[in-house]
Order: structure tokens, then C-alpha cells, then sequence
């Protein structure tokens, strides 16, 4: 979540005079490049997860080395069978640059990558996933973006497209999708692991996210975190705002309620 290019300045005690992001000419502009898809899974958009997975490998396998190279050119994990997906695509091409999972619980035995991978490093308190119902809690994981759409350096600011002044958004509008989508599930309990530097990015856009564990060695260092979806969308920071209405004004359908009795 890379925003330097952007001048956004951000009062962390006063919201109403904070700047929206959506001031920025650019961020104007980001559908004018980019496709959002929210919320699918694999059984009812067999073609786009298959799309997803393919990126994964495209940059998880072959240029991190996280996972193994394999014939499908595909990364998967058991997790997926019951993960909803976000996405971007690359309005020219129809390629996905972007995506992420939210990974869903159904059953008492059904449990979050964050505790397996931290069962012996998360607090014990409040906000530890066992106090919440399995059908409330989810994890955002696997978040990938292509290279190629990565923000600039800044020493390339001179040389910038409007296109790629909006590369920067392309991190933002996936976590905000995710959490809207765990929001409108009724799964407000989010967790993810996270590096130390997303922390502190999501921080300085007004995203409240709590530590909860101490950091592990997984595919370099993460921290177990959590983040109360449900509260982020009723007290939107001021920032966020139109970029919501942005995503619910092109894909309502996308991003209704899905609503988990349990």
C-alpha cells in the first residue's frame, strides 16, 4: 500500500479535515483502467478463480520462490476451497493484476491459516479467534499484484501516465473490497498476517488494525492481526468514503449482502 506519489495528508485526530483520497484526480480515474470483481468463489466462477490462481503462481512460485513451481502454472492451497475472491483486471487485456482471498469458516473444525501458523504466538485475549463463532471470523490472504503494475519509484514520477498514477490504488481497493465483503457476510472478525510496513501503512490511511500474536517466520516476517471489519465500514474514515462509493456505484450486485446463518 504504496501512496507516497499521491500527497495525501492525513490528520489522525480530526476527521473532518482530513483530505479524502478520492480528491485526487487519479484516484477519479481508477475504473477508468481497472476492473473490480468482488466476492466470487471458485464453484460459482470456475474461469476467474483459475485466473486468480494463475497470477498467484505467476508471482508467489515463480518470482518470490514461496511456493513451488508447478506444471499447472496454478497455486492453491486446501484453504481455497473455501475462500471468496476479490480481483482487478486490466481493462484492456481483461487480465487480472490484482487479487486477494477472504478465507471462510463453516464448520467447528474449520480454522484460519493465522492460527494454525500462530496456534503457540497469538495473545490470549479478547480478540483472540476462538472467543468469536466460526461463522464471524475470516482471514485476508495471498494478496498479489503483478509486477508490472506495481507503483513507481519515485525517481519515475516525471515520467508518469495518468494510468500508472493510479497503480498506487490497486493494494487500497482490495483490502477495502475485502473488508466490505467480510462486513456484508457477517464474518467482521478479520485476521490476517502481516509484514511490519503493511502495519504502518494501513495505519497512516485511517485503517484501525490490531497486533494480535508476535511475529513468525513465514515467507519472511509476519505479524497476526486483526481487524474489525463491521466497525472500519460503520466509522468509514473520511477517506475512504468515496472510494466506497465508487466500488458499490460500478458493481452493486457484486457486493451485496451475503448473509452466513450460524
Amino acid at each position: 500500500m504504496q501512496l507516497a506519489n499521491n500527497s495525501i495528508t492525513l490528520n489522525k485526530t480530526e476527521k473532518h479535515i482530513a483530505q479524502p483520497i478520492a480528491l485526487n484526480p487519479h484516484i477519479r480515474r481508477f475504473f477508468d483502467y481497472f476492473q473490480l470483481e468482488s466476492g466470487f468463489s471458485y464453484l460459482e466462477n470456475p474461469t476467474r478463480s483459475i485466473d486468480v490462481y494463475r497470477l498467484r503462481h505467476k508471482v508467489y512460485c515463480e518470482a518470490l520462490g514461496f511456493e513451488p513451481v508447478n506444471a499447472e502454472e496454478q497455486e492453491q492451497d486446501e484453504f481455497d476451497l473455501r475462500s471468496d475472491y476479490i480481483s482487478i483486471a486490466h481493462s484492456v487485456s481483461n487480465n487480472i493484476v490484482g487479487c486477494t482471498r477472504i478465507i471462510n469458516c463453516y464448520e467447528d473444525s474449520d480454522y484460519l491459516p493465522v492460527e494454525l501458523l500462530s496456534c503457540q504466538k497469538l495473545y490470549e485475549g479478547a480478540l483472540h479467534p476462538r472467543n468469536f463463532s466460526r461463522h464471524e471470523v475470516c482471514e485476508i490472504s495471498r494478496l498479489t499484484v503483478d509486477k508490472a503494475f506495481h507503483p513507481l519509484k519515485r525517481r519515475d514520477f516525471e515520467s508518469i501516465s495518468v494510468e500508472q498514477a493510479t497503480y498506487p490504488y490497486i493494494n487500497l481497493y482490495l483490502y477495502l473490497s475485502s473488508l466490505k465483503h467480510a462486513a456484508d457476510s457477517g464474518r467482521r472478525h478479520v485476521y490476517l498476517l502481516s509484514e511490519p510496513k503493511l502495519v504502518r501503512s494501513m495505519r497512516m490511511v485511517g485503517l484501525k488494525i490490531e497486533p494480535v500474536g508476535n511475529y513468525i517466520a513465514h515467507k519472511g516476517l509476519r505479524q497476526p492481526c486483526y481487524i474489525d471489519a463491521q466497525y472500519f465500514m460503520d466509522n468509514l474514515p473520511v477517506q475512504f468514503e468515496q472510494m466506497l462509493q465508487r466500488i458499490e456505484q460500478h458493481f452493486p450486485h457484486l457486493l451485496s449482502a451475503k448473509v452466513v446463518n450460524g
